[in-house]
Protein backbone atom coordinates (compact mmCIF):
# COMPACT_ATOMS: atom_id res chain seq x y z
CA UNK A 1 0.00 0.00 0.00
CA UNK A 2 2.55 2.62 1.18
CA UNK A 3 4.65 1.94 -2.31
CA UNK A 4 1.61 2.61 -4.20
CA UNK A 5 0.65 5.65 -2.34
CA UNK A 6 4.45 7.04 -2.76
CA UNK A 7 5.25 5.54 -6.56
CA UNK A 8 6.59 8.20 -8.90
CA UNK A 9 4.03 9.78 -11.62
CA UNK A 10 6.04 10.54 -14.79
CA UNK A 11 4.08 13.89 -16.66
CA UNK A 12 2.20 13.21 -19.21
CA UNK A 13 3.55 16.04 -21.61
CA UNK A 14 6.83 15.62 -21.77
CA UNK A 15 7.20 12.39 -20.43
CA UNK A 16 10.70 13.10 -18.77
CA UNK A 17 10.02 14.69 -14.97
CA UNK A 18 7.81 14.06 -11.82
CA UNK A 19 4.35 14.84 -12.00
CA UNK A 20 2.93 17.50 -9.19
CA UNK A 21 -0.53 18.52 -10.90
CA UNK A 22 -3.49 15.98 -10.97
CA UNK A 23 -6.61 17.12 -12.33
CA UNK A 24 -9.73 14.81 -13.10
CA UNK A 25 -12.60 15.79 -14.89
CA UNK A 26 -15.91 15.95 -12.61
CA UNK A 27 -17.78 12.88 -13.58
CA UNK A 28 -15.03 11.12 -14.08
CA UNK A 29 -13.64 7.85 -13.34
CA UNK A 30 -12.67 7.04 -9.84
CA UNK A 31 -9.22 5.54 -10.47
CA UNK A 32 -6.62 7.18 -11.85
CA UNK A 33 -6.60 11.21 -13.04
CA UNK A 34 -7.11 13.00 -16.59
CA UNK A 35 -4.50 15.42 -16.59
CA UNK A 36 -0.62 14.33 -15.11
CA UNK A 37 1.69 17.31 -15.20
CA UNK A 38 4.92 18.46 -14.10
CA UNK A 39 5.34 21.95 -12.59
CA UNK A 40 7.15 23.22 -16.09
CA UNK A 41 4.51 22.10 -18.35
CA UNK A 42 1.85 23.03 -15.85
CA UNK A 43 3.26 26.63 -16.09
CA UNK A 44 3.52 26.60 -20.01
CA UNK A 45 -0.05 25.54 -19.97
CA UNK A 46 -1.13 27.78 -18.12
CA UNK A 47 -1.89 26.50 -14.36
CA UNK A 48 0.54 27.87 -11.51
CA UNK A 49 0.39 25.60 -8.44
CA UNK A 50 0.34 26.80 -4.91
CA UNK A 51 -1.33 28.26 -1.90
CA UNK A 52 -3.40 25.42 -1.51
CA UNK A 53 -4.95 25.60 -5.17
CA UNK A 54 -4.67 26.51 -8.76
CA UNK A 55 -4.94 28.98 -10.63
CA UNK A 56 -5.62 28.15 -14.38
CA UNK A 57 -5.76 30.04 -17.84
CA UNK A 58 -8.32 28.17 -19.75
CA UNK A 59 -7.45 29.54 -23.00
CA UNK A 60 -3.85 27.58 -22.57
CA UNK A 61 -5.68 24.47 -21.12
CA UNK A 62 -7.33 24.41 -25.00
CA UNK A 63 -5.42 21.76 -26.62
CA UNK A 64 -4.24 19.68 -23.65
CA UNK A 65 -7.86 18.51 -23.51
CA UNK A 66 -9.69 16.11 -21.21
CA UNK A 67 -9.67 12.89 -22.67
CA UNK A 68 -11.80 9.79 -21.85
CA UNK A 69 -9.86 7.35 -19.11
CA UNK A 70 -6.48 8.72 -21.01
CA UNK A 71 -4.72 11.72 -21.71
CA UNK A 72 -4.96 13.78 -25.01
CA UNK A 73 -1.13 15.37 -25.69
CA UNK A 74 -0.38 18.30 -28.18
CA UNK A 75 2.98 18.40 -29.44
CA UNK A 76 5.02 21.29 -28.06
CA UNK A 77 6.25 21.78 -31.24
CA UNK A 78 5.07 20.96 -35.21
CA UNK A 79 6.90 17.81 -35.94
CA UNK A 80 7.45 18.82 -39.49
CA UNK A 81 9.06 22.22 -39.25
CA UNK A 82 9.80 22.74 -35.20
CA UNK A 83 7.30 25.50 -35.13
CA UNK A 84 6.57 26.08 -31.25
CA UNK A 85 2.73 27.14 -30.30
CA UNK A 86 3.83 30.30 -28.53
CA UNK A 87 5.34 31.53 -32.15
CA UNK A 88 2.77 30.41 -34.22
CA UNK A 89 0.99 33.08 -31.58
CA UNK A 90 3.27 35.61 -31.77
CA UNK A 91 4.13 35.47 -35.44
CA UNK A 92 0.63 34.78 -36.69
CA UNK A 93 2.60 32.42 -39.55
CA UNK A 94 2.72 28.91 -40.04
CA UNK A 95 6.06 27.24 -41.36
CA UNK A 96 4.75 24.31 -43.30
CA UNK A 97 1.60 22.21 -44.08
CA UNK A 98 1.53 19.96 -41.10
CA UNK A 99 1.15 22.85 -38.53
CA UNK A 100 -2.08 22.48 -39.43
CA UNK A 101 -2.60 19.20 -37.90
CA UNK A 102 -0.28 19.57 -35.19
CA UNK A 103 -2.20 22.89 -34.51
CA UNK A 104 -5.23 22.44 -35.81
CA UNK A 105 -7.64 23.99 -33.17
CA UNK A 106 -5.91 26.92 -32.64
CA UNK A 107 -6.07 27.00 -36.76
CA UNK A 108 -9.42 26.57 -37.25
CA UNK A 109 -10.48 28.93 -34.28
CA UNK A 110 -8.61 31.48 -35.94
CA UNK A 111 -9.69 30.88 -39.44
CA UNK A 112 -13.82 29.76 -38.08
CA UNK A 113 -14.35 27.35 -39.71
CA UNK A 114 -15.37 24.11 -37.14
CA UNK A 115 -17.10 22.32 -39.88
CA UNK A 116 -15.58 19.91 -43.03
CA UNK A 117 -15.24 22.16 -45.75
CA UNK A 118 -14.12 21.70 -49.27
CA UNK A 119 -11.47 24.24 -50.37
CA UNK A 120 -11.49 23.69 -53.81
CA UNK A 121 -15.36 24.10 -54.66
CA UNK A 122 -14.70 28.04 -53.51
CA UNK A 123 -11.89 27.59 -56.37
CA UNK A 124 -14.42 27.18 -58.91
CA UNK A 125 -16.92 29.48 -57.68
CA UNK A 126 -16.14 31.98 -60.54
CA UNK A 127 -15.26 31.28 -64.06
CA UNK A 128 -12.20 32.65 -65.65
CA UNK A 129 -12.41 36.33 -66.67
CA UNK A 130 -10.39 38.68 -68.72
CA UNK A 131 -11.50 42.01 -68.54
CA UNK A 132 -10.42 45.45 -69.30
CA UNK A 133 -9.28 44.71 -72.98
CA UNK A 134 -10.56 45.54 -76.51
CA UNK A 135 -10.96 42.20 -78.66
CA UNK A 136 -8.09 41.30 -80.51
CA UNK A 137 -5.48 43.28 -78.02
CA UNK A 138 -4.23 39.81 -76.86
CA UNK A 139 -3.17 38.85 -80.65
CA UNK A 140 -1.49 42.31 -81.90
CA UNK A 141 0.42 42.12 -78.27
CA UNK A 142 1.81 39.11 -79.27
CA UNK A 143 2.43 40.16 -82.75
CA UNK A 144 4.69 43.00 -80.92
CA UNK A 145 6.28 41.03 -78.75
CA UNK A 146 7.25 38.99 -81.76
CA UNK A 147 8.56 42.08 -83.65
CA UNK A 148 10.65 43.33 -81.14
CA UNK A 149 11.84 40.22 -80.68
CA UNK A 150 13.36 40.02 -84.42
CA UNK A 151 14.16 43.82 -84.61
CA UNK A 152 11.28 43.98 -87.01
CA UNK A 153 10.68 47.93 -85.52
CA UNK A 154 8.61 49.23 -88.49
CA UNK A 155 6.35 46.74 -87.88
CA UNK A 156 6.48 47.02 -83.86
CA UNK A 157 5.77 51.09 -84.23
CA UNK A 158 3.10 50.31 -86.75
CA UNK A 159 1.16 47.88 -83.80
CA UNK A 160 1.78 50.05 -80.74
CA UNK A 161 -0.25 53.06 -83.05
CA UNK A 162 -2.73 50.24 -83.64
CA UNK A 163 -2.69 49.29 -79.84
CA UNK A 164 -3.22 53.41 -79.22
CA UNK A 165 -5.89 53.57 -82.02
CA UNK A 166 -7.54 50.51 -80.28
CA UNK A 167 -7.76 52.14 -76.45
CA UNK A 168 -8.48 55.60 -78.09
CA UNK A 169 -5.49 57.61 -76.29
CA UNK A 170 -4.35 60.09 -77.93
CA UNK A 171 -1.08 60.93 -80.19
CA UNK A 172 0.76 62.71 -77.43
CA UNK A 173 -0.80 60.60 -73.94
CA UNK A 174 1.16 58.35 -72.18
CA UNK A 175 0.48 54.92 -74.21
CA UNK A 176 -0.05 51.54 -72.25
CA UNK A 177 1.60 49.89 -76.00
CA UNK A 178 5.01 51.92 -75.00
CA UNK A 179 5.06 49.24 -71.79
CA UNK A 180 2.94 46.02 -73.41
CA UNK A 181 3.60 43.82 -70.77
CA UNK A 182 1.78 44.37 -67.30
CA UNK A 183 2.41 44.51 -64.86
CA UNK A 184 5.73 46.23 -65.59
CA UNK A 185 3.51 49.14 -67.17
CA UNK A 186 2.76 52.05 -64.73
CA UNK A 187 -0.70 52.85 -67.35
CA UNK A 188 -1.38 48.95 -68.03
CA UNK A 189 -4.95 49.70 -66.70
CA UNK A 190 -5.33 53.45 -67.16
CA UNK A 191 -7.42 53.30 -70.53
CA UNK A 192 -9.60 50.64 -69.51
CA UNK A 193 -13.27 51.56 -68.13
CA UNK A 194 -14.69 49.38 -65.22
CA UNK A 195 -17.69 49.71 -63.24
CA UNK A 196 -17.75 52.77 -60.68
CA UNK A 197 -14.20 53.53 -61.20
CA UNK A 198 -14.89 57.70 -60.85
CA UNK A 199 -13.67 56.08 -57.48
CA UNK A 200 -12.84 52.87 -57.33
CA UNK A 201 -10.05 52.70 -59.85
CA UNK A 202 -8.76 49.42 -59.13
CA UNK A 203 -10.01 45.87 -57.65
CA UNK A 204 -7.05 43.52 -56.65
CA UNK A 205 -7.64 39.88 -55.87
CA UNK A 206 -4.87 37.93 -54.37
CA UNK A 207 -5.08 34.08 -54.45
CA UNK A 208 -2.31 31.94 -51.92
CA UNK A 209 -1.44 28.35 -52.46
CA UNK A 210 1.61 26.48 -50.46
CA UNK A 211 2.84 23.10 -51.88
CA UNK A 212 2.32 20.17 -49.43
CA UNK A 213 5.77 18.69 -47.69
CA UNK A 214 7.53 21.65 -48.41
CA UNK A 215 8.77 24.12 -45.56
CA UNK A 216 7.07 27.48 -46.39
CA UNK A 217 9.20 30.99 -47.05
CA UNK A 218 10.44 31.81 -43.67
CA UNK A 219 9.81 28.73 -41.89
CA UNK A 220 12.42 27.56 -38.65
CA UNK A 221 13.94 25.05 -41.56
CA UNK A 222 14.96 28.13 -43.86
CA UNK A 223 13.87 28.64 -47.25
CA UNK A 224 11.84 26.27 -49.33
CA UNK A 225 14.45 25.44 -51.94
CA UNK A 226 12.85 23.07 -54.49
CA UNK A 227 8.96 25.05 -54.89
CA UNK A 228 10.36 27.77 -56.80
CA UNK A 229 12.05 25.77 -59.52
CA UNK A 230 8.83 23.64 -59.20
CA UNK A 231 6.59 26.23 -60.10
CA UNK A 232 8.52 27.82 -62.56
CA UNK A 233 8.78 25.03 -64.40
CA UNK A 234 5.26 24.73 -64.22
CA UNK A 235 4.18 28.03 -65.38
CA UNK A 236 6.76 27.65 -67.93
CA UNK A 237 4.98 24.63 -69.44
CA UNK A 238 2.00 26.51 -69.81
CA UNK A 239 3.41 28.24 -72.87
CA UNK A 240 1.90 31.64 -72.25
CA UNK A 241 3.85 32.98 -69.51
CA UNK A 242 6.79 34.76 -69.12
CA UNK A 243 9.13 34.79 -66.55
CA UNK A 244 11.67 37.90 -65.39
CA UNK A 245 13.92 38.20 -62.83
CA UNK A 246 14.28 41.45 -60.92
CA UNK A 247 18.02 41.26 -61.72
CA UNK A 248 16.46 41.37 -65.75
CA UNK A 249 14.21 44.49 -64.78
CA UNK A 250 17.51 46.66 -63.23
CA UNK A 251 16.97 49.46 -60.89
CA UNK A 252 14.23 51.07 -62.67
CA UNK A 253 11.86 48.83 -63.29
CA UNK A 254 12.28 46.82 -59.93
CA UNK A 255 12.04 50.80 -58.56
CA UNK A 256 8.55 51.08 -60.33
CA UNK A 257 7.08 47.60 -58.99
CA UNK A 258 7.94 48.38 -55.15
CA UNK A 259 6.24 51.67 -55.64
CA UNK A 260 3.16 50.60 -57.10
CA UNK A 261 2.83 47.49 -54.62
CA UNK A 262 3.55 44.91 -57.25
CA UNK A 263 6.03 43.12 -55.82
CA UNK A 264 7.42 44.22 -51.91
CA UNK A 265 10.36 45.82 -51.49
CA UNK A 266 12.24 42.96 -49.88
CA UNK A 267 11.10 41.04 -53.08
CA UNK A 268 12.51 43.89 -55.38
CA UNK A 269 15.87 43.90 -53.58
CA UNK A 270 16.44 40.13 -54.42
CA UNK A 271 17.95 39.71 -57.80
CA UNK A 272 16.89 36.01 -58.37
CA UNK A 273 13.08 36.79 -57.48
CA UNK A 274 11.06 36.42 -60.82
CA UNK A 275 7.62 37.97 -61.28
CA UNK A 276 5.27 35.80 -64.03
CA UNK A 277 3.52 37.83 -66.28
CA UNK A 278 0.83 36.41 -68.78
CA UNK A 279 1.13 38.78 -71.89
CA UNK A 280 -1.95 41.30 -72.58
CA UNK A 281 -3.36 40.08 -69.35
CA UNK A 282 -3.51 42.20 -65.80
CA UNK A 283 -2.79 38.79 -63.87
CA UNK A 284 0.57 38.27 -62.57
CA UNK A 285 2.10 36.01 -60.10
CA UNK A 286 4.98 36.03 -57.41
CA UNK A 287 6.85 32.72 -55.94
CA UNK A 288 8.26 32.16 -52.22
CA UNK A 289 7.18 35.51 -51.47
CA UNK A 290 5.49 34.94 -47.74
CA UNK A 291 3.88 31.50 -49.93
CA UNK A 292 5.29 29.70 -52.06
CA UNK A 293 2.93 31.09 -54.84
CA UNK A 294 0.84 34.56 -54.95
CA UNK A 295 -1.53 35.30 -57.57
CA UNK A 296 -2.45 38.86 -58.07
CA UNK A 297 -5.41 39.66 -60.61
CA UNK A 298 -6.06 43.39 -60.94
CA UNK A 299 -9.67 44.96 -62.96
CA UNK A 300 -10.00 48.31 -63.21
CA UNK A 301 -13.27 49.46 -61.40
CA UNK A 302 -15.62 47.70 -58.79
CA UNK A 303 -15.28 44.39 -60.00
CA UNK A 304 -14.40 41.15 -57.55
CA UNK A 305 -15.30 38.44 -59.67
CA UNK A 306 -12.98 39.75 -62.25
CA UNK A 307 -10.12 40.14 -59.64
CA UNK A 308 -10.56 36.99 -58.10
CA UNK A 309 -11.70 34.69 -61.26
CA UNK A 310 -7.96 34.89 -62.86
CA UNK A 311 -5.96 33.76 -60.00
CA UNK A 312 -8.55 31.10 -58.39
CA UNK A 313 -8.63 29.50 -62.56
CA UNK A 314 -4.62 29.77 -62.65
CA UNK A 315 -4.36 27.91 -59.02
CA UNK A 316 -6.43 24.98 -59.79
CA UNK A 317 -4.73 24.32 -63.36
CA UNK A 318 -1.58 24.35 -61.53
CA UNK A 319 -2.97 22.11 -58.44
CA UNK A 320 -3.82 19.58 -60.85
CA UNK A 321 -0.50 18.52 -61.39
CA UNK A 322 0.90 19.27 -57.99
CA UNK A 323 -0.55 18.77 -54.42
CA UNK A 324 -1.44 22.37 -52.49
CA UNK A 325 -1.38 21.96 -48.95
CA UNK A 326 -5.49 22.08 -47.53
CA UNK A 327 -7.14 20.54 -44.80
CA UNK A 328 -10.85 19.54 -43.99
CA UNK A 329 -12.40 21.60 -41.26
CA UNK A 330 -9.92 24.59 -42.60
CA UNK A 331 -9.83 24.93 -46.21
CA UNK A 332 -6.43 26.24 -47.90
CA UNK A 333 -3.42 26.03 -45.96
CA UNK A 334 -1.08 29.60 -45.87
CA UNK A 335 1.44 30.57 -44.67
CA UNK A 336 -0.32 33.53 -42.89
CA UNK A 337 -3.17 32.50 -40.41
CA UNK A 338 -5.23 35.19 -42.08
CA UNK A 339 -4.75 33.51 -45.41
CA UNK A 340 -5.84 30.24 -44.47
CA UNK A 341 -8.98 28.83 -45.19
CA UNK A 342 -10.08 30.85 -48.70
CA UNK A 343 -6.68 31.24 -49.55
CA UNK A 344 -7.43 34.64 -51.52
CA UNK A 345 -8.04 38.34 -50.22
CA UNK A 346 -10.00 41.29 -51.92
CA UNK A 347 -8.82 45.01 -52.19
CA UNK A 348 -9.66 47.95 -53.68
CA UNK A 349 -7.86 51.19 -54.55
CA UNK A 350 -10.21 54.70 -54.04
CA UNK A 351 -9.87 57.83 -54.96
CA UNK A 352 -11.50 60.05 -52.65
CA UNK A 353 -10.92 63.97 -52.60
CA UNK A 354 -14.32 65.08 -52.31
CA UNK A 355 -14.84 63.19 -48.60
CA UNK A 356 -11.19 64.44 -48.01
CA UNK A 357 -12.26 68.09 -48.53
CA UNK A 358 -15.61 68.00 -46.81
CA UNK A 359 -13.97 66.38 -43.95
CA UNK A 360 -15.96 63.22 -43.46
CA UNK A 361 -12.98 61.13 -44.32
CA UNK A 362 -11.54 60.08 -40.84
CA UNK A 363 -15.58 58.73 -39.84
CA UNK A 364 -15.59 56.80 -43.35
CA UNK A 365 -12.32 55.11 -42.27
CA UNK A 366 -13.19 54.82 -38.57
CA UNK A 367 -16.83 52.91 -39.77
CA UNK A 368 -14.20 50.77 -42.34
CA UNK A 369 -11.97 49.60 -39.31
CA UNK A 370 -14.60 48.78 -37.16
CA UNK A 371 -15.92 46.50 -39.85
CA UNK A 372 -13.13 44.82 -39.67
CA UNK A 373 -11.92 46.54 -42.63
CA UNK A 374 -8.00 47.52 -43.37
CA UNK A 375 -7.06 51.18 -44.91
CA UNK A 376 -3.56 52.08 -45.94
CA UNK A 377 -2.56 55.64 -47.17
CA UNK A 378 -1.02 54.63 -51.06
CA UNK A 379 1.61 57.61 -50.46
CA UNK A 380 1.40 56.92 -46.75
CA UNK A 381 0.62 54.71 -44.02
CA UNK A 382 -0.84 56.63 -42.21
CA UNK A 383 -4.55 58.41 -42.10
CA UNK A 384 -2.99 61.32 -44.96
CA UNK A 385 -2.29 60.53 -48.09
CA UNK A 386 -1.26 62.39 -50.64
CA UNK A 387 -3.57 62.73 -53.59
CA UNK A 388 -6.57 61.40 -51.58
CA UNK A 389 -5.46 57.85 -52.74
CA UNK A 390 -6.29 54.70 -50.32
CA UNK A 391 -5.82 51.11 -50.37
CA UNK A 392 -9.20 49.53 -48.77
CA UNK A 393 -8.18 45.62 -47.73
CA UNK A 394 -10.44 42.77 -47.02
CA UNK A 395 -9.69 40.05 -45.23
CA UNK A 396 -10.79 36.29 -46.83
CA UNK A 397 -11.44 35.25 -42.73
CA UNK A 398 -14.18 37.35 -42.35
CA UNK A 399 -16.02 35.40 -44.66
CA UNK A 400 -16.79 31.84 -45.34
CA UNK A 401 -17.14 30.97 -48.87
CA UNK A 402 -15.66 33.04 -51.82
CA UNK A 403 -18.98 34.35 -52.92
CA UNK A 404 -19.52 35.59 -49.47
CA UNK A 405 -16.07 37.11 -49.59
CA UNK A 406 -16.79 38.86 -53.06
CA UNK A 407 -19.82 39.98 -51.85
CA UNK A 408 -19.21 41.36 -48.37
CA UNK A 409 -16.47 43.18 -50.32
CA UNK A 410 -18.34 44.88 -53.01
CA UNK A 411 -21.28 45.56 -50.72
CA UNK A 412 -17.98 47.91 -48.39
CA UNK A 413 -16.63 49.18 -51.40
CA UNK A 414 -19.97 50.70 -52.65
CA UNK A 415 -20.43 52.20 -49.97
CA UNK A 416 -17.53 54.56 -50.09
CA UNK A 417 -18.87 54.98 -53.94
CA UNK A 418 -22.04 56.34 -52.81
CA UNK A 419 -20.24 58.57 -50.00
CA UNK A 420 -17.81 60.40 -52.26
CA UNK A 421 -20.23 60.97 -54.64
CA UNK A 422 -22.76 62.59 -51.90
CA UNK A 423 -19.59 64.49 -51.02
CA UNK A 424 -19.22 65.78 -54.86
CA UNK A 425 -22.55 66.58 -54.75
CA UNK A 426 -22.39 68.57 -51.31
CA UNK A 427 -18.81 70.59 -51.94
CA UNK A 428 -20.57 71.51 -55.37
CA UNK A 429 -23.07 73.19 -54.17
CA UNK A 430 -22.45 74.34 -50.90
CA UNK A 431 -18.59 75.07 -51.36
CA UNK A 432 -18.25 75.97 -55.04
CA UNK A 433 -16.22 78.82 -55.07
CA UNK A 434 -13.52 77.25 -52.84
CA UNK A 435 -14.30 74.02 -55.09
CA UNK A 436 -13.62 76.38 -58.72
CA UNK A 437 -10.81 78.18 -57.01
CA UNK A 438 -8.78 74.77 -56.31
CA UNK A 439 -9.79 73.32 -59.72
CA UNK A 440 -8.86 76.88 -61.39
CA UNK A 441 -5.39 77.21 -59.41
CA UNK A 442 -3.82 73.24 -59.68
CA UNK A 443 -4.72 73.50 -63.89
CA UNK A 444 -3.17 77.16 -64.22
CA UNK A 445 0.01 75.73 -61.79
CA UNK A 446 0.04 72.30 -64.41
CA UNK A 447 0.06 74.04 -67.51
CA UNK A 448 3.08 76.46 -66.11
CA UNK A 449 5.27 74.52 -63.78
CA UNK A 450 8.24 73.30 -64.64
CA UNK A 451 9.43 70.73 -61.67
CA UNK A 452 7.17 69.46 -59.33
CA UNK A 453 7.81 66.85 -55.99
CA UNK A 454 6.05 63.72 -56.04
CA UNK A 455 3.31 65.08 -52.51
CA UNK A 456 2.37 68.22 -54.75
CA UNK A 457 2.06 66.22 -58.12
CA UNK A 458 -0.43 63.78 -56.05
CA UNK A 459 -2.17 66.70 -54.63
CA UNK A 460 -2.69 68.55 -57.84
CA UNK A 461 -3.87 65.22 -60.00
CA UNK A 462 -6.06 64.96 -57.32
CA UNK A 463 -7.77 67.75 -57.44
CA UNK A 464 -7.71 67.43 -61.79
CA UNK A 465 -8.99 64.45 -61.69
CA UNK A 466 -12.01 65.47 -60.06
CA UNK A 467 -12.53 68.18 -62.45
CA UNK A 468 -12.01 66.14 -65.06
CA UNK A 469 -14.93 63.91 -63.68
CA UNK A 470 -17.27 67.05 -62.56
CA UNK A 471 -16.95 67.94 -66.23
CA UNK A 472 -14.83 71.33 -65.68
CA UNK A 473 -11.86 69.80 -67.70
CA UNK A 474 -13.11 69.11 -70.92
CA UNK A 475 -10.51 66.99 -73.24
CA UNK A 476 -8.86 65.13 -69.85
CA UNK A 477 -9.77 61.66 -69.13
CA UNK A 478 -10.08 60.34 -65.39
CA UNK A 479 -8.54 56.91 -66.27
CA UNK A 480 -5.21 57.86 -67.74
CA UNK A 481 -5.52 60.78 -64.51
CA UNK A 482 -6.18 57.79 -62.20
CA UNK A 483 -3.31 56.16 -63.76
CA UNK A 484 -0.63 59.01 -63.50
CA UNK A 485 -1.85 59.28 -59.70
CA UNK A 486 -0.84 55.73 -58.58
CA UNK A 487 2.34 56.27 -60.85
CA UNK A 488 4.61 59.48 -59.05
CA UNK A 489 6.99 57.65 -57.92
CA UNK A 490 10.44 57.95 -59.04
CA UNK A 491 10.56 54.46 -60.51
CA UNK A 492 7.31 55.13 -62.52
CA UNK A 493 8.51 58.37 -63.88
CA UNK A 494 11.66 57.67 -64.78
CA UNK A 495 10.44 54.52 -66.73
CA UNK A 496 7.58 56.51 -68.11
CA UNK A 497 9.96 58.64 -69.45
CA UNK A 498 11.77 56.25 -70.96
CA UNK A 499 15.47 57.03 -69.05
CA UNK A 500 17.94 54.08 -68.23
CA UNK A 501 18.36 55.04 -64.56
CA UNK A 502 16.51 57.23 -62.04
CA UNK A 503 17.83 60.58 -62.94
CA UNK A 504 18.88 63.30 -59.46
CA UNK A 505 15.83 64.98 -57.62
CA UNK A 506 15.99 68.15 -59.61
CA UNK A 507 15.71 66.49 -62.77
CA UNK A 508 13.51 63.99 -61.97
CA UNK A 509 11.05 66.63 -60.75
CA UNK A 510 11.43 67.91 -64.15
CA UNK A 511 10.24 64.70 -65.84
CA UNK A 512 7.25 64.01 -63.48
CA UNK A 513 6.13 67.85 -64.59
CA UNK A 514 6.45 66.92 -68.11
CA UNK A 515 4.32 63.54 -67.21
CA UNK A 516 1.64 65.72 -65.71
CA UNK A 517 1.23 67.72 -69.06
CA UNK A 518 1.29 64.90 -71.30
CA UNK A 519 -1.85 63.98 -69.25
CA UNK A 520 -3.40 66.51 -69.67
CA UNK A 521 -2.25 67.32 -73.46
CA UNK A 522 -5.67 68.50 -75.40
CA UNK A 523 -7.30 69.70 -71.82
CA UNK A 524 -8.71 73.34 -71.09
CA UNK A 525 -10.62 74.54 -67.82
CA UNK A 526 -14.40 75.48 -67.84
CA UNK A 527 -15.07 77.42 -64.45
CA UNK A 528 -18.64 76.38 -65.56
CA UNK A 529 -18.58 73.45 -66.32
CA UNK A 530 -19.65 71.37 -63.38
CA UNK A 531 -22.66 72.01 -61.24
Amino acid sequence: MASAIFQIVTCAQCGEREAIVFIRRSGGSSEGCDIVLCDSCAKRRGIIAGKGGLELNIDDLIGVGLGNERVRERPPACPGCGLELGELRREGRLGCARCADAFSEELATAVGRLACHDPKADSLAFAPARVGLPPGTARLRRELESALDSEDYETAAELRDELSHMRGEGEDAPRAADFPDFPYSPFSLSGSSGQDDDVALLTSGRVYRDIAGEPFPGSPRGPAAPSRAILLDRFLSLGAWRSRTMADLGPVGRRSLSERGIVPRGYAADDEAVVLSESGFSTYALLDEGDHLRVRTMAPGLDAAAALGPGLALADRLGRDMDFASRPGIGWVCARIADCGLGCSLSATVHIPALTAAGLRDRLFRALMSDGLAVRGFYSSSEESAGSLYEIGFEASMAGSVLDLAGSFTAAVAKIVAAERRARTEIAERGREALVDAEGRAFGITRYFGSVGMEEAASLVSVLRLAALRGSLPGADHRILGGLLAALGPGSITLLSGLPEIPPATALDAYRAAAVKRALFGADYEAEGGA
